[in-house]
This record gives C-alpha cells, sequence and structure tokens, in this order.
C-alpha cells in the first residue's frame, strides 16, 4: 500500500500551485480577465465563482431575526418546569428552580422577544 497523500497529484503542476501575483482585465467591454498570463472569459469565471466579480466592498449583511422561537422557547421550559413541580417529580418541595425561571427566563425572555416583534 502507497502512501499517495504526500505526493502531488499527478494533473497539478507547479504552475497551477503559484500563487497569483497579477490580475488584469482586457478585450471590448472588459469581458476577459488575465490572471497570471491565463486569460479567461469573465462570463465563465461568473458563473464559477456565482458572483458578479464587481471590485466593490462586500455589502454589510443583514440578519432578520424571528423572536417567536425565542419566546415560545421561554414559555415552554418555564410550563414544563411547573408541570415537574406540580406534579412532585423527584419530591421536590421547595419551588427555586420554577420560581428562578418564571422570573428571568419565562419572563424577561418573553417580554424582549415581544419588544422584538
Amino acid at each position: 500500500m502507497s502512501n499517495t497523500s504526500s505526493k502531488k497529484s499527478i494533473n497539478s503542476s507547479s504552475e497551477d500551485e503559484m500563487p497569483i501575483h497579477k490580475v488584469q482585465v482586457s478585450g471590448d467591454n472588459n469581458e476577459f480577465i488575465i490572471i497570471n498570463h491565463k486569460k479567461y472569459y469573465k462570463s465563465d469565471l461568473q458563473s464559477i465563482f456565482g458572483g458578479d466579480l464587481q471590485n466593490t466592498p462586500t455589502p454589510y449583511p443583514t440578519f432578520n431575526l424571528n423572536s417567536a422561537p425565542m419566546g415560545l422557547c421561554a414559555f415552554a421550559l418555564t410550563t414544563f418546569t411547573l408541570s415537574l413541580y406540580n406534579c412532585g417529580a423527584r419530591s421536590i418541595k421547595i419551588p427555586n428552580l420554577v420560581f428562578s425561571l418564571g422570573i428571568f427566563y419565562g419572563g424577561m425572555v418573553q417580554f424582549f422577544s415581544g419588544l422584538l416583534e
């Protein structure tokens, strides 16, 4: 059994592994892109990389958060722990956990998720 992980690929050459030093645009309406003295069509690179190849900064991403799952999880966990206390699971007599979850997780998180809606 030979160790092929340390060997180069059959199709790779030293030219393919060279870093990119120069990128140029040429042709009518800038339809060619020259990378390390190799000419490519701009449309081919666009289809490969799935972008518009503009030399502009990337827009800041916007996040559309849905706060309903957060509020529902807070309500569900608080209700679940209250149900465990009411049925006497593990013979819990002091409702410290139910009270703290009800105030901080159930109450505050539902309040803030309501503000975000």
